[in-house]
């Protein structure tokens, strides 16, 4: 097996593990929508910091063991022993580097928004529940625009997400890539390799990475993931000795 058919079959073999956490986002999101609704619907002026500070808790572990899924994975592609293993997590698998706390941050205060506009517009028609997987097109079915309200209505302040499953699926991909591709860079440092090539992994028509691929890249300069679902997979050089 080529050093490329062995990177994209890893690389499929995390995209199918980060499926269970897609999955788990979603029983997560459904429980605290229940939670939200119900609290709402016993006052409507309740406090919900204490079901949001949850909900960004148990998103922050989600994102977390996604990271350690993208770790395990570039080890095990790589054939590395326990020691360096505990390293490598110890680096990689914190809130700050891949700022995993301002990513749930912004998720959950985006869910309060979405649930303040629900219950003020939509509680009768529609539960939150149902809501929140695509409030757009929910609000459409029940004739409320939410482009044209989003500007005048204090609670949606900003806007909302719109499809937040969507969002929170490129979050997950991204950062469990991320942490794939910089490990395998900390473990090539420690081997003498001095750059690497990206290749596709995906026949999707993507002139962002057309553009990058087939192209020499020195260690310290990692330009994948290129996007949100990017699956490009990274290759080892190793150069003559001048």
């Amino acid at each position: 097996m080529s050093k490329v058919d062995r990177a994209i079959e890893y690389m499929r073999k995390l995209v199918d593990e980060l499926d269970e956490y897609k999955i788990e986002y979603q029983a997560l999101i459904n429980k605290y929508a229940s939670a939200v609704e119900s609290a709402l619907d016993r006052d409507p002026d309740a406090d919900l910091s204490i079901y949001l500070e949850s909900f960004q808790s148990e998103l922050e572990g989600i994102f977390e063991d996604s990271i350690k899924s993208g770790i395990s994975t570039a080890l095990e592609r790589n054939n590395s022993d326990s020691t360096k293993i505990a390293a490598i997590i110890a680096l990689f698998a914190t809130r700050s580097v891949y700022n995993t706390s301002a990513i749930s941050s912004k998720i959950v205060n985006t869910f309060k928004e979405e649930a303040m506009f629900h219950n003020m517009f939509l509680k009768e028609k529609v539960s939150f529940k149902d809501f929140v997987k695509d409030p757009r097109r929910v609000a459409n079915q029940n004739g409320i625009n939410i482009d044209t309200l989003k500007n005048e209505i204090a609670s949606v302040k900003g806007g909302i997400s719109y499809r937040v499953s969507s969002n929170i699926d490129s979050a997950i991909a991204y950062i469990a890539v991320k942490a794939h591709q910089d490990t395998l860079v900390e473990e090539w440092k420690e081997e003498g390799v001095k750059g690497y090539i990206g290749h596709r992994a995906s026949t999707y028509d993507c002139p962002e990475c057309d553009e990058v691929c087939e192209r020499f890249f020195p260690l310290d300069k990692m330009v994948f993931p290129v996007h949100p679902h990017c699956c490009c997979v990274i290759v080892e050089v190793t150069l003559p000795q001048a």
